[in-house]
């Protein structure tokens, strides 16, 4: 008897580096972006915190697909992919809330808010992949 065939989930170098370059991108994109609208706008700790919670759904699905594209995945290397990408965006975060939350335009426990909702989104962002990947069969 012979084991089954796994789907080849490996990524390429280059498929690797657009994945990182392109998590780095979007963090810093949607980092200016929180900054120019403003934490306290998004993340009041009420109804607007909801609605910015619940609109990371939607935006996350053109962001992976865009990712996914730019670096040819598969349905399979969608998830693996994907996690690149959110590892290199996660350790820009840490940094950033360490040592420069004035990219943000937030100080001290302004900051808390922002962190959750980079959370969510990574978390987000990592399900839509998965999603897509099982909806394609991987």
């Amino acid at each position: 008897m012979t084991a089954p065939t796994l789907p080849h989930v490996a990524l390429t170098a280059r498929q690797s580096a657009i994945v990182i370059a392109a998590g780095v991108a979007f963090w810093f994109g949607f980092a200016i972006a929180v900054r120019l609208i403003g934490a306290a706008t998004l993340l009041d700790g009420g109804v607007r915190t909801l609605v910015t919670f619940a609109l990371l759904v939607p935006v996350s699905m053109p962001v992976v697909a865009l990712v996914r594209r730019a670096a040819g995945l598969g349905a399979a290397q969608l998830l693996p992919g994907l996690a690149l990408s959110t590892m290199a965006a996660t350790l820009c975060d840490g940094v950033t809330f360490t040592w420069f939350p004035q990219l943000y335009g937030v100080r001290g426990a302004e900051a808390l808010p922002v962190s959750a909702a980079v959370l969510w989104g990574a978390g987000v962002g990592l399900a839509v992949a998965w999603l897509m990947g099982r909806r394609e069969g991987a």
